[in-house]
């Protein structure tokens, strides 16, 4: 029996797996933005309006690729889609970081008394 990884990494490698990633990607990314949106301060609010933006560059993008069947410029509208996903799996990593960074500085002491 493989690893989970190896599972993984071969739903992944698949066609419908990889659609199926990038779906799971891009739509974790803006419901995660969009709902912590209101209670961020305006900073976080900024951050979360430019990710959604991504999201929505990458998808409207994506959707001109399949639904214009542009078969003649394709590989170069799909790059603009490569560097949009690649862009919001950076934004997502850095986020994650700093969610778990925040939290281990919030959390009191182990030992001490609150």
């Amino acid at each position: 029996m493989r690893p989970p990884v190896d599972r993984l990494a071969a739903a992944v490698a698949t066609r419908g797996g990889r659609l199926a990633f990038v779906i799971v990607l891009a739509g974790g990314t803006a419901v995660a933005a969009a709902g912590g949106w209101r209670r961020a301060p305006p900073a976080g609010r900024r951050a979360r309006e430019s990710i959604l933006a991504l999201v929505a560059v990458a998808a409207a993008d994506f959707l001109v690729c399949v639904l214009a069947d542009a078969h003649f410029e394709l590989a170069r509208h799909l790059y603009v889609v490569d560097a949009c996903l690649d862009g919001m799996l950076a934004v997502d990593v850095v986020w994650i970081a700093w969610a778990v960074g925040n939290r281990r500085r919030s959390a009191p002491a182990p030992g001490r008394r609150t």
